[in-house]
């Protein structure tokens, strides 16, 4: 019996410890993952003023977040990085050269990612384009051109041809100045996208000369216009005289003057207009400042189909067909007294074709030495110095300028000191008209035209034409401002192109 309850208690024990409930079993434990991080670039070629596209140099896992990125060294003027989201933005405000930033991560706890990110970042310069154009009219050198909001600023040059470069893409506004003077338009738009803009140009009001005298051929005679009243009148004329061609002194206010039916060279006073033969047809020899050469007699013809006229009208320098048996046809320059002796100095005697003489330097037939420049084969401009006492040539020919446009009727003039000379250039097969020291230096492209001729009477105005016929005539200084209108005489004769010049 004892042992049946001792049996049945033990039985008990086991059923209430079975059916007793226990403590929860707890679950695994789950390992924490550490901070981690892959670099994402290496480096960034930047655009000033150009916009990046975000980036992130690191891409993070593990750790706790929130993440903190940081970064050493300074980044370039107008970039960011954010310090949550590790994003680097922004737009680039200055150049730099190559600036290198390492960039690290850590989490909440302050476990920081072994991995780093290292970037080198250049800012490079925007590319530049120009905006180019021209200034038309009467003001065309010297009008300073602003492109605003750069601040760019530049001033036309010759022919009124401007550029304002170093500009980026982008808006301005285009605005010419200069002082007294009205634009048309007064400012313009113009957008920088990627190129160059050319073709922006502006004009200027055309000023018409009002004041001096034109002297010119005009039917059977020669006449003046008087640009202050418009009036025109006959200076010197006759039944069937034609004048052709004009060439004023410097002083006691001569013209020398020639014409295919007037018996060569004359010269009339403005004053008392009486007449003087300079060279005269009739009276040339036939054998006119002949030279005896091996290859036989070298003949010149009596009549001079281009002349200049010296400081006071003592003698003339003209152009003469020669013929040197043997050779083609040349032609030669000549120093002609004009006291009808007829006494010469022949300054050229070659086989090159030399025409369109200009006095050059001061002096007359009893100067110890004078310059006669003339065109070359109708390209060149040489200078010979030589002595109207004895006759003789000092020293040999100097080269004046290159490039004459071929074809002008009157290719060049001295100016009234005789340190400047005006003269038609070929310019890419185009006649401009350039202004150079007659001692050597540098040209001022005039712009377009032909024929010029400087005026005496110490206006420093150059006259010269852009058509041949009808005649447009414009006058302007010699640094390339104050361009004028110039009236055309009604009464000018189709043949004076190249012959209409400034009376002083």
């Amino acid at each position: 019996m004892n042992t049946l309850r001792i049996l049945f208690g033990i039985i008990m024990a086991f059923v209430l410890v079975a059916c007793t409930p226990g403590k929860p079993t707890p679950p695994p434990a789950v390992a924490v993952v550490p901070i981690s991080a892959i670099a994402n670039e290496t480096s960034k070629n930047l655009t000033v003023f150009d916009p990046m596209e975000c980036f992130s140099p690191l891409v993070v896992t593990g750790g706790k977040t929130p993440y903190v990125f940081s970064h050493t060294d300074v980044l370039p003027a107008g970039i960011t990085h954010s310090e949550g989201t590790g994003l680097v933005c922004g737009t680039p405000t200055e150049i730099s050269g190559a600036v290198t930033l390492v960039f690290s991560v850590r989490d909440a706890e302050g476990n920081v990612a072994s991995t780093t990110s290292t970037v080198v970042f250049t800012v490079h310069p925007a590319p530049t384009f120009s905006v180019s154009g021209k200034i038309t009219g009467g003001t065309q050198v010297g009008v300073v051109l602003t492109a605003s909001p750069s601040g760019k600023t530049t001033t036309s040059g010759p022919s009124g041809a401007y550029s304002l470069t170093g500009l980026v893409s982008g808006v301005y506004t285009v605005t010419p100045s200069l002082a007294g003077t009205t634009f048309t338009p007064a400012s313009r738009q113009v957008t920088v996208n990627g190129g160059s803009v050319t073709g922006v140009n502006f004009d200027t009001p055309v000023q018409t000369l009002k004041t001096g005298k034109l002297v010119y051929p005009c039917t059977m005679a020669m006449c003046v216009k008087d640009l202050s009243t418009d009036a025109e009148t006959v200076l010197w004329g006759g039944f069937n005289l034609w004048p052709e061609k004009l060439a004023l002194t410097r002083t006691g206010r001569k013209i020398a003057f020639n014409g295919s039916n007037l018996g060569g060279i004359h010269i009339l006073s403005l004053d008392t207009l009486t007449i003087s033969s300079a060279v005269s047809a009739n009276e040339v020899p036939p054998h006119f400042g002949y030279l005896t050469q091996i290859a036989g007699v070298n003949e010149c013809t009596a009549w001079a189909e281009e002349f200049d006229v010296s400081e006071n009208g003592d003698f003339v320098a003209t152009s003469n067909r020669c013929f040197l048996l043997g050779f083609p046809e040349k032609r030669d320059i000549f120093l002609v007294k004009t006291d009808g002796t007829l006494s010469n100095v022949r300054v050229t005697n070659d086989t090159a074709f030399d025409t369109s003489p200009v006095v050059c330097s001061p002096g007359g037939v009893a100067s110890a030495e004078v310059s006669v420049c003339f065109v070359r084969n109708g390209t060149e401009i040489w200078k010979q110095v030589v002595s109207p006492v004895d006759g003789l040539l000092i020293g040999g020919p100097t080269l004046i300028a290159s490039n004459v446009m071929a074809g002008a009727i009157r290719p060049m003039s001295v100016n009234r000191t005789y340190t400047q000379i005006v003269y038609a250039k070929n310019v890419g097969g185009a006649s401009h008209i350039v202004v150079i020291p007659l001692a050597g230096g540098a040209e001022v492209d005039l712009g377009g035209g032909t024929n010029p001729h400087w005026s005496l009477d110490g206006s420093e105005l150059i006259l010269f034409e852009t058509a041949q016929f009808p005649l447009t005539m414009w006058a302007i200084k010699p640094d390339g401002t104050g361009r004028v209108s110039v009236p055309t005489p009604s009464n000018v004769t189709h043949t004076s192109p190249g012959q209409v010049v400034f009376l002083q």
